[in-house]
């Protein structure tokens, strides 16, 4: 009888663990391993994550017995003849008592509750709204100070009254702002190129640009005119901050200094505007005026300390605006050439070659034109200078720098192909359907007991019994032990296929991650320290799992990352992954996995992550996230060996170490090895310096030399201040 033969023999014994004590800890039905990452409380809630609550209006009895009280009993885990507070899932305000004066006791506790259990999501259902028959505007006051607590969802209703009262932001209209700051800094790297204009003159001249942009351009104004920005259709603007004197006109460029150079604020500007992601600056400006001639020349000269390629692309005027123009522009043209900056000058007078009909009336509607062809061609000339490059970054194979420690079946890939197994019965036409039927199918291992995870370490645990040859040398052969593992084929359905791999490969990860330091020479080894001396593999076929290594799909540390990006990137997605409304297997493996995995192979990782990424941040310069956020993983750079590693999804802080789980169940066994010393936040090798170097935050610690290594530790062991 075949392993998955027996376990389907058992069918009516599973059931009967089920109903036993374990039953008192299983989750409602309506909870799943998918949260509900909602920006505003739906109209309807069926399904919620492990970490969300369901806020409902209740009677002070607690005959939960209508409406949202109703649903709160039957999928969220409410207990009938409790009014208040939480139960399960789902936390009780009680709105039936009276007026809003005896309701906002309630919410204010509630409120209180949420500050202290930042944990939990809560999704306030439009409360006393119903049943109890008081409108929005009476209750949506009461939860002004929950407003701005991120981990308080509110009805839109509830959001548009607080908004309109006091013009605050709620909580997801920041996550909306934090999203599209990403995308401006997507942008940004996309667009190698950024054309800014100044003054009158270039400010004109960018917005005549925007009616046919550049792709590869980034078009941005800079001013002192209020009114002028104002009326501009260009999306990116800065405004300089002048003197107090209010006649800037015709100034000199000692008068510029004082004005606007020595004021802080637009030193601060201007340099922020160069910053690392331009690789080419632009500047149009009209010479002649003062404001466009001296803040060109600043800019300028602020570009080129940055070491940025610049461009001026500069008017000279009409000679009917005057001599005294004509002269400033010229010269302040000649001294940027002789401060070594590109300089392609325009002269006005010139339109009259170019154009019959020039007149007063036209002239300088001609002459923005005239400034816009110009820079076009100009773009088209970087164009070919930045495809160069870009040849000579493929040619790039250098992988020595670059080491993928993740593992080949993750926990992204495994939702994905769980959803694709699915697809080929149900031919999700929706996002919303797909992941609700995901989180149904996780949901049924925390009811029924995870019998597909309880199956591989069956596996394991025959594999090692009857399979000595995996230490025929004397120590453990792990690339055999990967193949017997695998070797076995129980699953009909392909989403079970796709958990059952997801599951094997995870205990292998983890019986490679001990032999590092355990190095096995025995099965009993083995077996002692997976199901005697660490508790992760204790749990049964039968019974909910509530452990957290692999059987319960949930981030490293509680707060879902993988889930909450693998979520949003199958809605963001959603038109690119299917096929005439209908989710597409090939589209969503090869966008989702296969381009990130081809690039990888053809280039190198360093490479590609040079190509199709961006910086998390400026305060994490070493965090890498995909500039199309679920189309591959966020990789975090280890400066001290220059590897690349797999984030689980945050990409810093706790979750920046690629085996935190592994390391976790590791520290069990590293307290009790004698081979190994804890001293400060390191596990340090006693006696064998081959062994590896573990930190509490850091994980296993890679090195780049032996000798390194050996002087790490000697520091630690003297006591000297280390940092890894």
């Amino acid at each position: 009888m075949r392993l998955f033969d027996f376990f389907k023999s058992r069918k009516h014994k599973q059931t009967e663990c089920y109903n036993s004590s374990a039953n008192e800890e299983q989750y409602p039905s309506g909870v799943c391993d998918i949260p509900l990452d909602a920006k505003y409380t739906p109209e309807s809630i069926t399904t919620l994550g492990h970490r969300d609550i369901f806020v409902f209006g209740s009677n002070l009895s607690g005959h939960h017995a209508g409406g949202a009280a109703r649903v709160a009993l039957n999928r969220f885990g409410a207990v009938w003849g409790q009014g208040e507070g939480l139960q399960g899932n789902s936390y009780a305000i009680p709105t039936m008592q009276g007026g809003i004066d005896t309701i906002k006791p309630y919410v204010d506790r509630f409120i209180e509750f949420a500050e202290y259990k930042k944990a939990l999501t809560f999704y306030v259902t439009k409360i006393g709204c119903g049943i109890a028959g008081f409108a929005i505007k009476d209750i949506a006051p009461l939860f002004r100070n929950a407003y701005n607590l991120p981990n308080v969802i509110l009805p839109i209703e509830f959001v548009d009254y607080i908004e309109n009262e006091n013009r605050s932001i709620h909580p997801q209209r920041i996550l909306n702002t934090m999203e599209a700051a990403y995308e401006a800094r997507v942008k940004h790297y996309e667009t190698p190129i950024r054309i800014i204009g100044i003054g009158g003159g270039g400010c004109n001249a960018v917005s005549r640009m925007l009616e046919n942009p550049y792709k590869l351009a980034e078009y941005a104004i800079i001013s002192d005119n209020a009114t002028m920005l104002q009326t501009s259709k260009v999306p990116i603007q800065f405004q300089l901050l002048r003197d107090s004197d209010p006649c800037t006109v015709g100034i000199t460029q000692e008068q510029f200094n004082h004005y606007y150079v020595e004021q802080e604020e637009n030193a601060d500007l201007l340099c922020s505007i160069i910053d690392d992601t331009v690789k080419q600056l632009v500047i149009v400006s009209g010479f002649g005026g003062a404001f466009g001639t001296y803040c060109t020349k600043w800019l300028a000269s602020i570009a080129k300390r940055a070491k940025v390629p610049v461009t001026v692309v500069c008017t000279i005027p009409f000679e009917f605006e005057g001599q005294r123009k004509q002269q400033r522009a010229i010269d302040a043209a000649n001294e940027l050439c002789e401060d070594g900056i590109e300089v392609r000058t325009l002269k006005a007078d010139s339109l009259k070659q170019r154009y019959s009909d020039l007149s007063l009336f036209n002239c300088f509607s001609l002459l923005d034109e005239y400034v816009a062809d110009t820079v076009h061609e100009i773009c088209k000339g970087l164009q070919i200078s930045h495809e160069n490059k870009d040849e000579s970054l493929n040619t790039f194979d250098d992988r020595s720098s670059c080491e993928v420690t993740t593992h080949c079946y993750g926990m992204t890939r495994t939702f994905a192909d769980i959803i694709l197994g699915l697809n080929e019965e149900k031919k999700y036409t929706s996002p919303d359907q797909a992941l609700s039927d995901l989180g149904a199918y996780l949901q049924r291992f925390n009811e029924q007991g995870d019998n597909i995870a309880f199956l591989s370490v069956r596996i394991l645990q025959c594999i090692l019994h009857d399979n000595p040859d995996i230490f025929a040398s004397g120590f453990l052969n792990v690339s055999r032990l990967r193949e017997l593992v695998f070797e076995d084929e129980n699953f009909l359905s392909s989403y079970d296929k796709a958990y059952d791999s997801y599951c094997r490969e995870k205990l292998l990860n983890l019986v490679a991650y001990l032999n590092e330091f355990r190095r096995y020479s025995k099965p009993e080894e083995l077996r002692r320290d997976l199901f005697e001396n660490t508790d992760v593999l204790e749990f049964s076929a039968c019974a909910p799992i509530h452990g957290f290594y692999y059987f319960v799909m949930s981030g490293a540390t509680g707060m879902n990352y993988p889930v909450q990006f693998f979520v949003r990137a199958i809605r963001n997605l959603w038109s690119e992954i299917t096929t005439d409304g209908v989710l597409d297997a090939d589209k969503m493996r090869r966008l989702m996995f296969g381009n990130h995995d081809e690039s990888v192979k053809k280039l190198g990782l360093e490479a590609t992550i040079h190509r199709d990424y961006i910086e998390d941040s400026p305060c994490h310069p070493e965090v890498f996230v995909p500039k199309v956020m679920g189309t591959a993983p966020i990789y975090v750079k280890d400066n001290h060996t220059g590897r690349y590693m797999r984030s689980c999804g945050e990409g810093k802080g706790a979750n920046s170490i690629p085996d935190w789980l592994e390391f976790q169940i590791a520290k069990q066994i590293l307290e009790k090895d004698r081979s190994y010393k804890h001293i400060g936040s390191y596990y340090t090798p006693k006696y064998d310096n081959t062994l590896p170097v573990y930190g509490d935050y850091t994980g296993r610690l890679v090195f780049k030399t032996q000798d390194e290594k050996l002087k790490f530790i000697d520091d630690v062991k003297l006591g000297k201040s280390v940092w890894r």
